[in-house]
């Protein structure tokens, strides 16, 4: 038994129980756009403007899918930059995709001078509303889907199992 354990301790000591720990791993993940229309409102509760917030968005998304594409995270902060530089809105997100309904969602904020915290929560709410909207009607095209080929697959056998059966009894006492 100790020259069991020996062994094993030996062991662990020799190759290492997992790997270390590194800094530069890439970020994979996937998150809502509603999420981030949520992060936004919040950072610009709490204070900050809006290049401030698109600074922060910037480097929290970075190597993150947004939506359904890759997220474009570095460019929120030269989107920042430019606006911060007296950029027009149209032009500073100019090549930027991922983030179209952000942009659209804060523009009257920036060019207008709207409070952008009735917008962005507007904003996710409408998207989370379509989302389940689309999900609803993928349900019952999914349903009708299904109708013909279970009804082929169940058709058959509840005959060879509940009619067949009732039908032959009755045959038998009959004859």
């Amino acid at each position: 038994m100790l020259v069991v354990l020996a062994i094993m301790m030996g062991f662990m000591m020799v190759v290492p129980v997992r790997k270390p720990l590194t800094m530069n791993k890439p970020r994979i993940g996937r998150v809502d756009m509603a999420v981030v229309l949520d992060v936004a409102a919040a950072t610009l509760l709490s204070g900050n403007s809006v290049p401030d917030v698109l600074h922060s968005l910037g480097s929290a998304l970075s190597g993150i899918e947004v939506g359904v594409k890759s997220s474009q995270g570095e460019k929120l902060h030269e989107v920042a930059n430019m606006l911060v530089m007296g950029t027009s809105w149209e032009e500073a997100w100019e090549g930027v995709e991922g983030f179209d309904l952000f942009a659209q969602t804060l523009q009257p904020a920036w060019v207008d001078g709207v409070a952008p915290l009735p917008l962005l929560e507007r904003g996710a709410r409408t998207l989370r509303l379509t989302q389940a909207r689309r999900a609803k009607e993928a349900a019952a095209r999914l349903g009708e889907a299904l109708v013909l080929p279970l009804g082929l697959c169940f058709l058959p056998a509840f005959v060879i199992l509940g009619v067949v059966p009732v039908v032959a009894g009755a045959a038998v006492s009959l004859w």
